[in-house]
């Protein structure tokens, strides 16, 4: 048993479709298939811990296992607790902005990080911020030997300049 969360912010889902496109791909609805492409970064950060148990008889294979009826009713109260924290995560993440401000946080941004961040900050127009996390986008793909498709930096900048204000 484990709880847990997905959110997919509706620009996310929307690049995630303007790339499928371009591929030739069939469009992701918005539903449970947009899950697949969920960003997964503020959901796994804020999962408490433990937020999962295993039913198996092999404590020593599964530490997180429960066989005894007070195992299960502990299991049972953790899980009902941590259901309750990312239900109100979830609530959180999709008020406007907040995914993006949960990127921008981060202190350690690695470099999964940033093409979400580029294209929700597209969300908001033209910035130096944008620009500013582009070449951040840059500088960490290439510390990882590689540079980041450059679809990505149109999608942001036609996004951007179809939102039209600066902030």
């Amino acid at each position: 048993m484990q709880v847990g969360i997905e959110v997919v912010p509706v620009a996310w889902w929307e690049y995630v479709n303007w790339r499928a496109a371009r591929h030739g791909q069939r469009p992701v609805p918005f539903d449970k298939d947009a899950l697949w492409h969920q960003i997964r970064f503020a959901e796994s950060r804020n999962r408490p811990s433990p937020s999962f148990y295993h039913m198996r008889l092999d404590p020593a294979a599964y530490p997180a296992t429960v066989t005894l009826p007070e195992e299960v009713e502990r299991a049972s109260a953790v899980l009902c607790a941590a259901a309750g924290v990312l239900a109100r995560t979830a609530i959180d993440l999709v008020q406007p902005g907040r995914y993006l401000e949960e990127l921008l946080a981060d202190p350690d941004k690695g470099v999964g990080i940033w093409e979400p961040l580029v294209v929700l900050l597209a969300e908001r127009g033209p910035s130096t911020d944008l620009d500013e996390a582009i070449d951040e986008m840059r500088i960490s793909y290439a510390e990882h030997g590689a540079n980041p498709p450059d679809s990505i930096v149109e999608y942001a900048r036609m996004r951007a300049s179809v939102t039209g204000h600066v902030s």
